[in-house]
This record gives structure tokens, sequence and C-alpha cells, in this order.
């Protein structure tokens, strides 16, 4: 480890990754963009942006975003899983027509791509370089699951950029608690982070306070429980297609049914052990073990997830790189 360390830092080393790295950018900017968002893709297949779309267009016209969650345990859902607070970010864009809003679901993924791997840089390293975000950037889309997450127009990367720059520093904390309003598994970090010092909880409320405020000002309370009717019943199912990976679907294929009590505990259990198994580790690397032990045992965890993996790893390099003869 130590040789490949000192290996990534000659000088040599760091300009041909970098080059690689711009090699990337250049690519997604002239060839994945306009792939993905400028070319006239099948606007009825299984594509994560077409629901995102669908349900912005409901909102924008007065209905509930969320439509009844139901599928056969041999299919993956097609409907919108994420709370409120995300789906009235999505809603601000219902009006659009659905090619524009392939092009900009496309452009955000691009944005959010760049911004994970700058998030990683400033964890990993404590700073911010042109060369050190572009070798980041040639990492993350060699890391298995990034490119078909993105081909699916699935906005999870933007969740994914939001929790790496809310480990990455104390004052960007709120970052953390918008993740959290968007998707379940970062209220896990979020909590060990509270827990750990309390201190923080006075920011976390106050921003959650704020996006309730704006959730309910663009899509009013009622969208909370059309949620939780409509869409957790869909999250709670899961699905036993290969692709998802979580130790209930696993557990499902084999033939072993998880009673309902349990499908509910479990995250919550995983979580809680492995914040007792880590208690000695650096708190930030704690938080988002609990939250990756979560998600592996919650109904549902493609494996395309693998990206968030990297974030632990240069949480990993931080500890290193701030004490390491304790390595």
């Amino acid at each position: 480890m130590n040789r490949l360390l000192a290996l990534l830092q000659d000088r040599i080393v760091i300009r041909l990754l970098a080059g690689a790295g711009l090699v990337v950018l250049i690519g997604q900017i002239v060839i994945w963009y306009p792939l993905n968002a400028l070319h006239d893709r099948k606007l009825d297949g299984p594509l994560d942006f077409l629901v995102y779309q669908r349900s912005a267009a409901r909102a924008a016209h007065g209905l509930t975003p969320y439509e009844p969650c139901t599928h056969g345990p041999e299919l993956p859902p097609n409907c919108l899983l994420y709370p409120p607070p995300f789906t009235a970010v999505i809603a601000l864009a219902g009006h659009v027509s659905p090619r524009d809003f392939q092009r900009g679901t496309y452009l955000v993924l691009l944005i959010a791509f760049w911004a994970f791997a700058i998030g990683l840089t400033k964890i990993a390293l404590g700073r911010v370089r042109a060369s050190d975000a572009l070798i980041a950037g040639l990492l993350l889309i060699l890391t298995p699951g990034l490119n078909v997450t993105m081909s699916f127009g699935n906005l999870d990367l933007v969740v994914w950029a939001l929790v790496v720059w809310g480990l990455a520093a104390e004052s960007t904390l709120p970052f953390l608690v918008v993740a959290a309003a968007f998707k379940i598994w970062p209220v896990f970090p979020l909590l060990v982070l509270v827990v750990e010092k309390g201190s923080r909880l006075r920011v976390a409320a106050l921003t959650a306070a704020a996006i309730l405020i704006a959730t309910v000002a663009v899509l009013g309370p009622q969208s909370f429980a059309d949620w939780r009717r409509l869409a957790l019943p869909g999250l709670w199912a899961g699905t036993l297609v290969s692709d998802n990976v979580s130790l209930v679907a696993i557990a499902g294929r084999l033939g072993l049914s998880v009673p309902r009590p349990i499908l509910a505990a479990l995250p919550l259990a995983a979580a809680f052990a492995t914040w007792l198994t880590l208690r000695r580790r650096p708190e930030r690397l704690r938080a988002i073990a609990c939250g990756i032990a979560a998600t592996i045992c919650s109904p549902i965890c493609w494996w395309y997830y693998a990206p968030v993996l990297l974030v632990p790893g240069a949480l990993w390099l931080a500890n290193r790189r701030a004490a390491p003869n304790d390595q």
C-alpha cells in the first residue's frame, strides 16, 4: 500500500492520470451527453428519468406526483420512491417538454458526477486541485455500476454527491441533511454525526425545517401522506430481480421470506451494529459505514450503488493522511 501511495505521488504518474481524467471529461461532453441527452431515446422504456418526468408533470398539473407502486416480485419497481422533498425539486420542471426534461436530467447528472469526484478529492486530500479532481473522475468512471446508473438517467448520483460534500467539512453538514431529505439511507450517517456531536443538531434541524417549508410550499402537506400510502409499499415490497443485491432480496431468492416487522427493523439493527463495531474508528467513517450497512439490509440495494463505496475509501485516506503513524 505504501508503494502504491508513493507511486501516486510521482509527478509523471499524476500527469498521466490527470490527462486520462481530462479525456474522460471531454468524452462526456462530446460523446456521452449528446448520446444520452440529445439522442431520441425511447420514451416508454425502463429509464429512471421517465419516472421523474411523469411525476413532475403530475405535480405541475395539481395531481399527486405519486402513483400506486405495485409490481410483482420478479419485476423492478417502475414508480417514484423518493420522498416529497426530492419530488418538489423535480416538480419545478414539470411544465417542460419530455425532451427538455431529458436534456436537463443528463446535464444534472454530468454536474453531479464531477461534484462527487471533487468531493472525494476534498475528503481524501483536504484540498481541491484540478489534477486531483481529474484523477478522481477517472477512478469514478471506472467504478462498477457508475455508467449503468448514469445511463438510466438515475439521479442517485446527486444524492451521493450531497453525501460526500456533507461529510467533507463541519460547515457543509446541511448538504447531508438535504441528501437525507432526498433519500432514506443518508438519514443514518446524519444521525450518527448528530449523536456524536450534539451541537450539530441545531444546524440539522434548521436545514430540515427549511426543506419541509419549501416542500409544503411546492407540493402541499398531502404529498407526505401520498408518499407513505402509494410509494412506501413498493419500497417495502422490494424485488427479487438479480440486480437487487440486498440481504432481503438474496434471502427471497433462496425461498426465505422476511416478516414485515423484521424487514422494518433490519436496516436499523444493521446500522446500530455497525456503529458499535466501529465505535473506535473516526466518526465520519463510522457514519458512512452505518448508512451502507442499512442500505445493504434494506429491501432494495442495487448492485450499481457500488460507487458509494468510494466514500469510505476517501475517508480512510483522509485518516491515513491525518495520522500516518497510526496506520
